[in-house]
């Protein structure tokens, strides 16, 4: 596998997806594992997972990551391995996130911030978690913000064909009032 560990970005003006990846589109991860890692962002709508910022389709498996995600900006998307994943397909990962947000409306999950299916008419249009692990850490001083152990929001559009799924995953919150 691939360790990358350390990896510290901070807000830039312009910048919108954080992560080892900011974002990929069809891509495959795997034994991608990204360790004390530390990203923060202060714009709107910004994406930042320790691994993928944005992740449009694709799939990720056997990865890990673990690191503390930090946001300010409101409407801002943060997973433990994804912030923001769209018809993607993660399995057989981990991630251990320590996660602040303090803009309004913001989204935190523990492998993923927020799954969209967003309902194509042959089959792809699912966003799929299956075989996962997550432990993370919240915190926030906004009373709009979403945290989920596994995902923040699961969302789909009116199609019929669009569903988000997870199944065989697990989640531990027993470090929820030890923030670093």
């Amino acid at each position: 596998g691939h360790i990358i560990s350390g990896l510290k970005t901070i807000a830039l003006a312009g910048l919108k997806y954080y992560g080892l990846f900011g974002r990929t589109n069809s891509a495959t991860v795997k034994n991608t594992f990204a360790i004390d890692c530390s990203y923060y962002s202060n714009s709107e709508d910004d994406r930042i997972g320790c691994i993928i910022g944005e992740m449009i389709g694709g799939k990720m498996y056997y990865s890990e990551g673990e690191g503390k995600l930090s946001a300010e900006g409101i409407r801002a998307i943060m997973g433990g391995l994804v912030g923001y994943a769209e018809n993607a397909e993660i399995h057989s990962c981990m991630a251990m996130p320590a996660m602040e947000c303090n803009g309004a409306n913001a989204i935190m999950g523990g492998l993923v911030g927020k799954m969209f299916g967003n309902g194509r008419s042959d089959g792809m249009g699912m966003c799929r978690v299956f075989n996962c692990f997550a432990n993370p850490q919240f915190r926030t001083t906004s009373s709009t913000a979403f945290g989920g152990g596994l995902a923040g929001v699961m969302d789909k559009n009116q199609n019929y064909y669009s569903f988000c799924e997870v199944t065989e995953c697990y989640v531990r919150l027993d470090r929820l009032h030890q923030f670093p």
